[in-house]
């Protein structure tokens, strides 16, 4: 009876050592796709710096490409030409209404995206870490069920729970093999 039970009890142990192991495997592999998904979040905010210099750098050209208009139509009619006084010259605007409120929808479309990417990626986090957890609970509640129930006499009946964790106890030394 001594040695049944101590037989039992390595089992027992062998079993938590091996939920102990993949336990922490599966750790390690969570904490590796977390930082997976820091670093594409990373790439994504250099993507939209990329973009908005880019955008930055086209308005600049067409900006130097208006100015370039400007003097080859005053080269082809000098009868327009005037002398523009300082007063003219500080109030001139920079930029037409019309360019400025392009720019600013482009820049706030490329700030939805950016923020639809932070929320897509967030929240399939949270969905990763709640499938994890949940199906690592269910598994090592299911295995050991069985085996913490009530102790039953030679003539009950064994439960469904038990005959599963001892089912489970069989396969042991085959995926301790593995």
């Amino acid at each position: 009876a001594g040695d049944n039970e101590m037989q039992s009890l390595l089992k027992e142990k062998q079993v938590l050592e091996f939920l102990r192991n993949k336990l922490m495997k599966d750790n390690n592999e969570l904490l590796t796709k977390l930082q997976q998904s820091e670093s594409t979040t990373e790439g994504s905010d250099k993507k939209i710096t990329a973009l908005e210099s880019e955008n930055k750098n086209i308005f600049e050209k067409l900006m130097e490409m208006e100015m370039r208009m400007k003097q080859m139509s005053t080269l082809q009619h000098p009868a327009l030409i005037s002398k523009p006084s300082e007063e003219d010259h500080n109030s001139e605007k920079r930029f037409t209404r019309s360019e400025m409120d392009k720019v600013i929808r482009e820049k706030n479309l490329y700030k939805e995206k950016y923020l639809e990417l932070q929320e897509d990626l967030s929240t399939r986090y949270v969905e990763v870490q709640q499938e994890s957890t949940t199906n690592e609970k269910s598994k090592f509640w299911a295995l050991f069920n069985g085996l913490f129930a009530r102790k039953r006499t030679a003539s009950e009946p064994m439960t469904d729970d038990r005959k599963v964790a001892v089912g489970q106890m069989k396969k042991l030394p085959d995926m301790i093999k593995e």
